[in-house]
């Protein structure tokens, strides 16, 4: 994790797993290698898996929509941080 923005990654489910297992630890407070101190771990923790797994989404939409259309990874980030994409969380 770091204090501010999120992490580069590989593999999204290794990713997440992580997150679970640091969350299952429970912490107080996390100091980053990057960035302030982390006050709120529980809450940053959980909002992270959230927006992975709602980016997650918005990516499956994007290749559904555009079945059978050959697409570069650019195009799909092109896709999903449109307006329309973003997933409505209230």
């Amino acid at each position: 994790m770091l204090g501010e923005g999120t992490a580069v990654f590989e593999d999204l489910h290794d990713y997440i797993k992580s997150l679970e297992k640091i969350l299952a630890l429970n912490p107080s407070v996390i100091y980053p290698g990057h960035g302030p101190v982390i006050r709120d771990p529980k809450e940053r923790i959980e909002f992270y898996i959230q927006h992975r797994k709602q980016r997650e989404e918005q990516i499956l939409r994007a290749l559904q929509e555009k079945q059978g259309l050959k697409m570069a990874p650019m195009d799909i980030v092109k896709i999903i941080y449109t307006v329309h994409y973003f997933v409505k969380t209230d």
